[in-house]
């Protein structure tokens, strides 16, 4: 294992989040792509992770996906029941915290990683 620090980037497939596993691997992380399973198994759920998987290769870093059964619970049935009551939720806000920020972490904790990264947040410091 090389002694460089290792960084956990939050992975789609899509160009933001490979741009930002790519911006660690340049600033020197050893970085490891997360892709969370959140849909059901499916057609699109494979067409994803072969995304996901495909990129990380491309990016030369490691790709895990990080199984979530909880998101359906804790995220797309309330979101569900709320479209269906007439309201306009915001699944994004409960996802973020309940589910793929804490999963992030838990794959950060468990490699030892210094830092954690997606295509969409930015923490700043001077």
């Amino acid at each position: 294992m090389s002694g460089r620090p290792v960084a956990v980037v939050g992975m789609s497939g899509g160009v933001d989040s490979c741009v930002t596993a790519y911006l660690a691997r340049e600033a020197g992380f050893r970085v490891v792509g997360a892709m969370l399973q959140i849909k059901s198994p499916g057609a699109s759920r494979d067409a994803d992770e072969a995304a996901f998987s495909a990129a990380a290769e491309k990016l030369g870093i490691e790709a895990k996906v990080v199984p979530a059964p909880e998101f359906r619970e804790k995220v797309i049935l309330p979101a569900a029941a709320q479209y269906g009551a007439g309201r306009t939720p915001n699944p994004c806000c409960i996802g973020n915290a309940e589910g793929k920020l804490t999963k992030l972490f838990e794959v950060a904790d468990a490699r030892g990683a210094s830092g954690v990264g997606t295509g969409h947040y930015a923490a700043l410091k001077n």
